[in-house]
């Protein structure tokens, strides 16, 4: 079965479609109950980020989907998969119209700072076991900051250093005659166990991928992490990967070594993938995440060095862990931009603040009152870091192949104040071909984005060169560049740049764009 979020339908309207019998299936007894619960009672349950408990957010609270009694199916922002033994849902991505799930794939791969690069993805449920490895590196690294996992376990010995009591029947059938070796018991707190073992063979089922291979090596800490384990395990023998499943299935129970409890989940799920079931088939399995959060996670990690280019700082303050907040009023309550583009040094300005929503907004542009609490909440951001512009970063899926950019201006303000609803061109079906076609649309479309972020920035930043190739989206380069310094000569006469100057600068680039560098860019 399979539907996008954000989507309510009639199932008497879907005709054959096999969502139509979801109410008479066993995914029906998970409908309406909120996930906390399901991840609670179901540890098979994934939900990242691994400490998602602690981001006090409404997650916890929000049901995959609800049923209602006239037959409605309802899914939030909520995308992934949910099983209940052999019956599997997969939620896509709305802004993806392809069954390919590549969107997904291309946002975890961003956030996990993995390079995808060669994927062939199936569909249906044979694809889901694709999902597992970006998390890996992640849930490894937050178990190991706890330490190697230990656990108490009996050795046997046979030497001279005694550390132990005497294991007198075979101390007789192996040191006889006596040689000067003793056969011995030692209870030792050992770090070569059932729960590193179990990392340890998916860290090497891992390796026989070429596409999962790509996740152990996403950076040197996951490298470290990994050479870490493979240390602390040389007892390893792929011979006994099923008996290292079979002493798993019961989860870890630590009152410190919390972590491992997500991560040994994770690695069952990628060894036994083929079912993705353990013990009782009846009960919840599957991989889940938030669209919302992975939307605002992904744009950090393209915007940021894209940004710190320019010589500014990319902030992200993260309102579901209270890090980066600040005080709306002098005596509290707290807000959480979701990201802030300011000076580097002791001045700190702010020059632009930005929110990410996982939402659509070009389908009711003509309706100005539509998500009226998003503008409120980007113009009260503007007035509380003094900064005359905010924007609104959507996933935009384009037919034309153009970037979606719509300034708002404020009216009586005493500046040009503004609020810019800027779209990230999702590729649509046909317009690349497999996975890498559409990583390249998607490096064009946010090449976009940065270019369009630069030129919302005051002067100077705004007057940087702009290379045409960061635009390849745009249809016609000279009319988009000529629009982009038209924005940057009015952000310029809003700061107080004198007429002269800006005479000076319009002269070289419009109309016919004559000052040009050998390497084809042109200066604003």
């Amino acid at each position: 079965m399979r539907i996008t979020d954000n989507t309510r339908v009639k199932l008497s309207e879907l005709g054959d479609n096999p969502l139509r019998e979801i109410a008479n299936s066993p995914l029906r007894e998970i409908a309406d109950v909120p996930l906390e619960k399901l991840a609670k009672n179901n540890p098979n349950l994934l939900v990242p980020p691994a400490n998602w408990k602690e981001h006090g957010d409404a997650i916890p609270n929000t049901p995959i989907f609800s049923l209602s009694a006239n037959g409605e199916l309802t899914t939030g922002n909520i995308m992934g998969f949910i099983g209940v033994g052999d019956t599997t849902l997969t939620i896509a991505s709305r802004f993806h119209s392809d069954k390919s799930d590549y969107f997904l794939h291309y946002m975890l791969g961003k956030v996990n700072k993995i390079n995808v690069v060669n994927l062939d993805t199936r569909h249906g449920s044979e694809g889901i076991r694709d999902f597992l490895p970006y998390l890996f590196p992640a849930y490894l690294k937050k178990a190991l900051s706890q330490g190697i996992y230990r656990r108490y376990a009996t050795a046997e010995y046979n030497d001279a250093n005694i550390k132990g009591p005497i294991d007198l029947p075979r101390h007789i059938r192996v040191n006889v005659p006596f040689a000067g070796r003793v056969a011995y018991r030692a209870r030792e707190h050992q770090a070569d166990n059932s729960v590193t073992q179990l990392i340890r063979h998916t860290i090497e089922h891992l390796k026989s991928s070429s596409f999962a291979s790509a996740a152990l090596c996403s950076d040197a800490d996951t490298k470290a992490n990994v050479q870490k384990v493979i240390a602390y395990t040389p007892r390893y023998a792929k011979a006994e990967r099923r008996r290292v499943v079979g002493e798993n299935l019961r989860p870890v129970s630590h009152p410190y070594f919390t972590e491992y409890r997500p991560l040994q989940a994770l690695c069952l799920q990628i060894l036994r993938h083929e079912k993705l079931t353990f013990g009782d088939k009846d009960k919840v399995h599957g991989l889940l995440f938030d669209g919302a959060w992975l939307w605002e996670e992904y744009l950090n990690e393209v915007l940021k060095t894209k940004i710190e280019a320019l010589g500014l700082e990319l902030r992200h303050p993260k309102n579901k862990t209270g890090e980066g907040g600040e005080h709306l009023f002098i005596d509290g309550q707290t807000i959480y931009p979701d990201f802030r583009i300011v000076e580097r040094g002791r001045s700190g300005k702010t020059l632009v603040v930005a929110d990410a929503k996982y939402k659509k907004y070009k389908d009711r542009a003509a309706r100005e009152d539509y998500y009226p609490e998003d503008y409120y909440q980007v113009i009260t951001y503007m007035h509380r870091y003094d900064c005359k512009t905010g924007v609104i970063l959507f996933p935009f899926p384009s037919d034309s192949g153009d970037i979606y950019s719509r300034e708002r201006v404020v009216k009586n303000a005493a500046q040009k104040d503004c609020v810019v609803e800027l779209g990230l061109r999702i590729p649509r079906a046909g317009d690349f071909v497999g996975f890498v076609g559409f990583r390249n649309e998607m490096e064009k479309a946010e090449g976009e984005v940065a270019e369009a972020l630069r030129q919302a920035l005051p002067p100077p930043y705004a007057s940087i060169s702009i290379s045409r190739k960061s635009l390849p989206g745009m249809a016609n380069p000279s009319a988009s560049n000529a629009a982009l310094v038209s924005l940057a000569v009015s952000r310029a006469r809003d700061s107080g740049i004198s007429s002269r100057m800006l005479a000076s600068a319009s002269s070289n680039v419009c109309p016919s764009e004559k000052h040009e560098s050998s390497s084809g860019q042109t200066t604003v």
